[in-house]
């Protein structure tokens, strides 16, 4: 592991190909993704530690490319051959935001400034791992150490799941000591249960003499034909005020029940707009049903209306998982539109009238003492 440190520490810059496979928690389906990617390091970075340019298909279908200079970040949108430029010492807070979305699709052993996240500056194991060789094994043909890595649970803090085991395989060329596959693999327990997700990256290419650097890692590699247009932050709209009537609706539920939302005046109703991936909607969705428990008989009605998920079996069976048994409705993107929804999970609590008395973005800790607080105002006063 040492040696591999060491080699993926002198790479500088380069161009490889990874296939991934994503396995997200709460998904039957596995993505399957190929990355081409040119990169340089830049360790004085604080973005990304590299400049890049990377190419994405997701199951065959192209979704564009990024690039990333140390100075702007472009991304280009193939549906319409557009793109956009951010302009990164204007939008410092914007960069921070969408961090992650990128990093995800880098082969890290190569590009990242650290290349393993269990190896400190020394190239030694952090206190938090632990090592062991599994095998000598071929992959592709190849001929690799397979080497497992094991963190501690009780070193992560998640306000949204129970850490229960974290492992990282890796097979490293017994050559060139460079990583040609890795996995990770988790598993958590999310309000009593236990959920997996699993990644795996494979290296199909790698040249790290690549002439064509240069000419990639600029501006001018993005195809003329796509209309440059520099990029505007986005401004979530306001929820929707008190004592507004709520918009109607009319949603078909996972019991193939057709529910009205003017139907339903003269009771109290809360709606909580959710997906089933959403950490902070898996948080909310038992305290909801305690909620509607204990004040059914006073009239309340909860609604968990779901725009994203299009799998009526597989929500069935989430739903079932996660205890709720109130209505679950299908939505299309118009309904959260209508309730100004730019994040999940969103709630609305709508009074016997059908007017608006409290909105809220987001889920956490304690939030349903306040939630209670507000509900036992709308029904007896």
């Amino acid at each position: 592991m040492h040696k591999s440190f060491l080699k993926c520490q002198s790479i500088q810059t380069g161009y490889y190909e990874v296939t991934q496979y994503l396995k997200f928690i709460e998904h039957s389906d596995t993505l399957k993704n190929t990355i081409r990617c040119y990169f340089r390091k830049m360790p004085d970075d604080i973005n990304y530690g590299c400049a890049f340019h990377y190419y994405r298909l997701n199951n065959g279908k192209d979704f564009g490319e990024v690039m990333y200079t140390g100075k702007d970040l472009v991304r280009t949108y193939p549906p319409d051959s557009t793109a956009e430029i951010i302009e990164v010492s204007k939008w410092t807070d914007e960069i921070k935001m969408i961090k992650s979305n990128h990093i995800f699709y880098l082969y890290k052993p190569l590009t990242d400034k650290n290349c393993f996240p269990f190896m400190n500056e020394q190239g030694l194991v952090k206190d938090i791992f632990k090592l062991r060789i599994i095998n000598e094994e071929n992959v592709n043909g190849v001929s690799c150490f397979h080497i497992q890595v094991k963190q501690d649970p009780k070193t992560f803090s998640n306000l949204f799941l129970n850490q229960i085991n974290q492992e990282y395989d890796y097979w490293i060329n017994k050559q060139s000591f460079i990583p040609v596959q890795y996995t990770d693999l988790s598993n958590s327990i999310i309000n009593k249960d236990t959920v997996e997700q699993f990644f795996k990256f494979y290296l199909n290419q790698v040249d790290v003499t690549n002439s064509e650097i240069d000419i990639n890692l600029s501006l001018n590699s993005i195809p003329r034909y796509y209309k440059v247009k520099t990029y505007e932050a986005y401004k979530s709209p306001p929820a929707l005020l008190k004592e507004v009537m709520a918009p109607d609706w009319s949603l078909v539920s996972l019991s193939d029940k057709t529910i009205k939302l003017s139907d339903l005046k003269g009771k109290l109703v809360l709606i909580d707009f959710f997906y089933k991936s959403c950490y902070p909607c898996m948080l909310s969705m038992p305290k909801l049903e305690a909620l509607w428990e204990k004040f059914k008989d006073e009239g309340l009605i909860v609604i968990g209306i779901d725009p994203i998920d299009k799998n009526r079996e597989e929500l069935k069976d989430f739903i079932k998982r996660k205890g709720a048994t109130y209505e679950i409705l299908l939505s299309e993107s118009d309904v959260p539109k209508a309730y100004h929804v730019s994040g999940y999970p969103t709630l609305y609590l709508i009074n016997t009238e059908g007017k608006i008395v409290y909105s809220i973005a987001g889920f956490g800790q304690g939030m349903e003492n306040y939630l209670e607080m507000v509900i036992q105002k709308a029904i007896f006063n």
